[in-house]
């Protein structure tokens, strides 16, 4: 976690699967499964505020979860899901704000491409659950509705395999991510000390 922290800076990659979203998803599921004892509020900020300026200030083209606009949205929703978060603490409302932001984002794009992806469907309906923005998500879920997804199945198409410790220490590992970098060898280890606690695989 120290070796990760002191790699972000703020030109580091966005994405769910090699940067900052995927890293910042798996501090919360840390945080939230009682590994480690520490307020996320604190150790993320540097990140949110990064996070902050990209969801505003950036223009999104790609909606998947691991290289696009979905994978910003799934930090925020576990930024949100955190049972210590407190609903009119700035932090929270922040992140609320943000995750509206990435609706209407969403939208624009959707009106281009007329069609949910399973990504896309499964964010909306993780928001839908926590009724941010109930109004704007079921239009679109109603509008551009596919087929019903199921939020707690185990997404076996895009699992990734555990990366050996030696890729950790490769020259050729340039990544931080959560998919083969060091984020991922670092959830790993927590399979490894308890063979039994494998939900992690669920962020992947």
């Amino acid at each position: 976690i120290e070796d990760i922290q002191q790699q972000i800076h703020e030109n580091s990659p966005l994405s769910y699967a090699r940067g900052l979203a995927g890293i910042g998803c798996g501090r919360e599921y840390l945080s939230q499964h009682h590994f480690i004892q520490t307020e996320t509020d604190d150790i993320l900020e540097e990140l949110d505020g990064i996070i902050f300026r990209s969801v505003i200030y950036k223009e999104f083209t790609d909606t998947s979860l691991h290289t696009g606009i979905c994978g910003l949205g799934r930090y925020l929703l576990f930024r949100l899901s955190n049972s210590g978060t407190d609903p009119d603490k700035i932090k929270t409302l922040s992140n609320t704000m943000l995750l509206i932001h990435v609706i209407e984002k969403l939208e624009r794009l959707l009106s281009e491409s007329k069609r949910l992806t399973p990504d896309t469907q499964l964010l909306l309906a993780q928001i839908d659950k926590l009724h941010i923005y109930p109004s704007k998500v079921k239009t679109l879920l109603l509008k551009y509705k596919t087929e019903e997804p199921d939020i707690n199945e185990e997404r076996k198409d895009t699992m990734i395999p555990f990366p050996h410790s030696e890729y950790l220490f490769s020259t050729e590992n340039s990544s931080l991510g959560i998919h083969n970098g060091y984020a991922a060898i670092g959830l790993g280890i927590i399979e490894q000390i308890n063979s039994q606690h494998k939900t992690w695989r669920e962020l992947i």
